[in-house]
């Protein structure tokens, strides 16, 4: 992966979404198409759509309760910065968050729509 500053990094924690990601490195003069290109396959498997994580938790939207594999949008490169993995619902649009739990449960958080770019 190309080597991003630590500020930078720490700027891309606030993130929610891979547009705002992207345009966060462009502003910083990262070339975001060799950004993508340098990722590993294990974040780029993940661009594609929603998944069931390793251990079979089915990923949902809390706001509408969408849970069709190609309807959530895994935000891999908001995700690969912050410690949560971030979705976006492609049935309403909505951002949510996968929160786990030191019992070991998961629950799909809701996020403010106010982040969404594409309103």
């Amino acid at each position: 992966m190309i080597n991003i500053s630590d500020e930078l990094r720490e700027k891309l924690k606030t993130c929610k979404s891979d547009v705002e990601a992207c345009k966060m490195l462009a502003d910083n003069g990262v070339d975001v198409e060799e950004f993508q290109k340098s990722l590993p396959d294990e974040v780029l498997n993940k661009v594609g759509g929603g998944y069931k994580d390793i251990i079979g938790d089915t990923v949902y939207c809390p706001w509408c309760k969408e849970s069709e594999y190609d309807s959530i949008s895994y935000q891999c490169i908001a995700s690969l910065f912050s410690n949560v993995d971030t979705y976006r619902c492609r049935t309403c649009g909505k951002f949510f968050e996968k929160d786990w739990y030191d019992d070991g449960s998961i629950e799909m958080v809701k996020l403010d729509n106010d982040l969404n770019p594409l309103d």
